[in-house]
């Protein structure tokens, strides 16, 4: 069990490149300190021993970093002491549920346990199934961290545990290897079991500048503000230093510059007049020349050409989701579409007015209850509003459709059945010419629907896919869309067509796409009040 363990952290072979940044953080060991006091508070074990590196690397004399050599990463006291050992990969900073994973392992009878910590398997998420061609084949959603099996990894994963009743046959044969590859080998050839888990959590990639900036941002809460003790420090009086910063020895910043922290300045950084940092580490020695402008950058070596201003690049972590639109006031989806939809819907209620009277007396005496049915339906920007049809229904239909979900026809959330016990003979009549739907005019004219757009649909049908929502709730649903004229009907794909058509939709509305749909729609009204008459 993890209740009873020691803790190393190894920076693995991985890392020895001339690029890595962690090696060029190690050159300096005021860099090198506060990466190894971090790394220990933010490990989520407490039991933590020292930190390993690999051998190539800088370490001087710290005390709490030692030379990678890993036949004596592990210690035979271990046996001794019947403790477990956990291995944690000190490139990457993890954050998950640690309680979850320890009594999984203590109901487990596996000798070696790898953990690799996915923020995919984080709870309160949605995730969307997909085929082998890239269709939907269903939707997730979890309410708490999630675990799952999975396979040996192929290199070092962010933590693995070794039993202590097997540690003795793992040390007398070397201990660890220097290759992930080669350790699996060896613990299969004695026998060992393993068992590979993904568990649901954060991670930091401590090789990625934007993550190892955020991880050493994290020191500037537990540190001096502003200031440091060395007394070769230089500040001007004309300089500025906003928010928290840590400054190492021989820091040289002169008048006009501005420092925004959290940043950290290394041994011997100059920062020349009117230059600007902004949340960046700045490595040892280096020279940052006048009007120079940093912004969310670690900088090991004096840039060539300094007074350009740089600016981050983005990462994929801070990608703006673009499936939510906005459109300018005076655009044909903001307010000449709006003008139309209440004009049409206004000569419509005139025209169909005997219509409407026909209909409501035919509903009254067909079956009791109301002769309009008005369900919860998510509008624009997700605003509720009661989209009214007429009622189709006997009373108590919802109660009837939980007993009958097993024979949904559709995918999705749909529900759907060919003969359908709950609807009345009149209602079958109006759902199959469409005129049940004559009321949404009225919704129109309320400025809530519109004559074209995606199917108003309720709360629980758009949680289901965080895209599709916020694509469909950029505009108003409509009485008809493309997805109603485009669909297929196909077996397993209704619900597939609904996103993609929708998504379409929003993604490229205009007039003439809009007079396609009507007509479209027209036509098939047409035929099928044809055919029912």
């Amino acid at each position: 069990m993890i209740s009873t363990f020691v803790n190393y952290n190894v920076i693995h072979n991985e890392s020895q490149a001339e690029t890595s940044l962690l090696r060029k953080v190690f050159t300096s060991p005021f860099l090198r300190d506060i990466f190894c006091r971090l790394r220990f508070i933010h490990n989520g074990f407490q039991n933590s021993k020292k930190l390993f590196a690999p051998s190539q690397w800088q370490c001087g004399n710290s005390p709490n970093i030692r030379s990678t050599n890993y036949h004596t990463i592990l210690s035979s006291d271990l046996i001794h002491k019947g403790i477990d050992c956990v291995i944690s990969n000190a490139a990457y900073v993890t954050d998950f549920n640690i309680s979850r994973l320890n009594k999984l392992i203590s109901q487990n009878g596996a000798d070696i346990f790898s953990v690799t910590v996915d923020p995919d398997l984080v709870g309160y998420r949605e995730k969307i199934l997909v085929t082998s061609r890239g269709g939907i084949a269903g939707v997730r959603r979890m309410y708490g961290n999630y675990i799952e099996s999975d396979r040996i990894p192929c290199c070092w994963p962010h933590h693995f545990v070794i039993r202590n009743s097997k540690l003795n046959r793992i040390i007398r044969e070397g201990g660890l290897c220097a290759s992930f590859g080669d350790f699996v080998e060896l613990s299969l050839r004695l026998g060992l079991i393993w068992k590979s888990f993904r568990i649901g959590g954060w991670v930091l990639n401590l090789e990625e500048q934007s993550d190892l900036i955020e991880f050493f941002s994290n020191a500037a809460s537990s540190m001096p503000q502003n200031r440091s003790d060395k007394k070769q420090t230089q500040i001007h009086s004309g300089a500025r230093l906003v928010g928290k910063n840590i400054l190492a020895d021989s820091v040289k910043i002169d008048k006009g510059a501005v420092v925004l922290g959290p940043s950290i300045l290394a041994d011997n950084v100059t920062l020349s007049a009117d230059c600007a940092i902004n949340a960046s580490i700045i490595g040892p020695g280096v020279y940052i020349e006048s009007g120079t402008v940093l912004e969310n950058r670690i900088v090991f070596e004096t840039p060539l050409d300094s007074s350009e201003p740089h600016r981050p690049k983005p990462t994929p972590s801070r990608i703006i989701n673009k499936s939510f639109r906005t459109w300018p006031l005076l655009s044909y989806p903001r307010l000449i579409k709006g003008v139309i939809d209440f004009l049409i819907s206004a000569a419509a209620i005139i025209l169909f007015a005997p219509v409407f009277l026909i209909v409501a007396i035919a509903v009254k005496l067909n079956s009791k209850g109301t002769v309009l049915f008005g369900h919860k339906r998510q509008g624009k920007g997700g605003k509720e509003f009661r989209c009214w049809k007429f009622r189709t229904m006997i009373i108590g239909a919802n109660d009837i459709q939980n007993k009958l979900r097993t024979k949904n026809e559709v995918d999705g959330p749909q529900f759907k059945m060919e003969n359908d016990p709950r609807i009345t003979a009149v209602g079958k009549f109006l759902r199959e010419t469409y005129l049940d739907e004559i009321p949404q005019f009225i919704n129109i004219l309320l400025g809530q629907m519109s004559l074209v757009g995606p199917r108003p649909s309720p709360k629980s049908e758009n949680s289901l896919c965080p895209v599709w929502r916020d694509a469909r709730l950029s505009v108003r649903p409509g009485i008809t869309g493309l997805w109603q004229v485009k669909r297929t009907r196909l077996a397993g794909r209704d619900f597939q067509e609904w996103i993609y058509y929708d998504i379409k939709y929003v993604q490229n509305m205009g007039l003439w796409l809009d007079i396609t749909i009507c007509l479209r729609t027209a036509a098939k009204l047409i035929a099928n009040f044809l055919r029912k008459i």
